[in-house]
């Protein structure tokens, strides 16, 4: 049995590439399965999406826990994602990033790396989705299924789409599992996570709020994040009180900026606020402190 565990954000469409990877092998006469595990479903947000293929009817319904290849279309997954866990022995993790193979190999030891610049790829293609170029990677490395039977499957997957732009997406395809992909991988014994286990102390146990766990959601955001202005603000905390990842930071009961590693950019904090001392501005603005817009006023409420 061949087993697949795609890694992507919100929108980058590893749901959809997982599927059309199994119609592929469907239409080469074997059995497959695709579905998606989603946490929460915001655009951004880390999903999980699985293909099985086999000679054989497959049995077993659960996530793939034992991948022979792992494909990641988002490099900012890597430190917040356990994507090589129970890896298999001869398997494979490839990543779309400009990074090098070498230097993505240092952050995972003990794993084969391969690295594709998807992007770069799709844009020379006339795309913008290196999930397709990903895509036809994977396959090329497997050695299966066919090219054809790719662009058979994602014609069938995606007939919504002009004649232009499924010629585009089959460029895509085609230099992704023809691409001389890079590879590197760092020696480390040990270095491969086992597999998640389900937690045994639920339901009906006690979690502690310093065991819980709390991911880091920063990369989530898709472009803005939020701002304050301090002299605006009065400190009714509304914005403490409905943000659900904890990212408002406070000193001495008094609200003084943003936890941006934690921050998804929901906008809840916006929508509570009064009197719109808060709002939304493009990622890359350089900001005071913990995301003012303004100093702090000296000699006033916030001093």
């Amino acid at each position: 049995m061949r087993e697949i565990r795609w890694h992507g954000r919100g929108g980058q469409g590893a749901k959809s590439m997982s599927q059309v990877l199994a119609e592929a092998w469907l239409r080469q006469g074997r059995w497959v399965q695709a579905f998606p595990e989603y946490g929460p479903e915001r655009s951004g947000a880390p999903v999980t999406a699985y293909t099985r293929a086999d000679a054989r009817p497959i049995r077993i319904h659960h996530a793939v826990r034992n991948p022979d290849a792992v494909v990641v279309l988002d490099p900012s997954l890597l430190g917040e994602v356990p994507v090589t866990a129970g890896l298999r022995p001869g398997g494979f993790v490839l990543v779309n990033s400009p990074e090098s193979a070498s230097s993505l190999a240092e952050r995972l030891p003990g794993v084969r790396v391969l690295r594709v610049d998807g992007s770069a790829l799709a844009r020379t293609a006339g795309g913008n989705y290196a999930n397709v170029v990903l895509l036809g990677a994977v396959a090329g490395v497997l050695g299966e299924p066919a090219l054809e039977a790719l662009q058979q499957a994602f014609a069938a997957t995606f007939a919504k789409l002009s004649p232009e732009a499924v010629a585009v997406n089959f460029k895509a395809l085609e230099a992704g599992y023809r691409a001389a992909l890079e590879e590197a991988e760092r020696p480390g014994p040990g270095a491969v996570q086992a597999a998640p286990t389900p937690r045994e102390d639920l339901p009906g146990a006690v979690v502690l709020a310093q065991d819980a766990p709390h991911p880091r959601t920063g990369g989530w955001r898709t472009g803005l994040k939020p701002a304050v202005r301090l002299e605006a603000c009065v400190n009714c905390l509304l914005c403490w009180v409905y943000c659900p990842d904890a990212a408002i930071l406070t000193e001495n009961q008094a609200f003084v900026g943003f936890d941006y590693q934690h921050c998804k950019g929901c906008e809840l904090c916006v929508k509570a606020c009064p009197t719109a001392a808060i709002e939304m501005v493009p990622e890359g603005l350089e900001l005071v402190g913990q995301g003012q817009l303004t100093p702090r006023t000296q000699g006033g409420r916030h001093a």
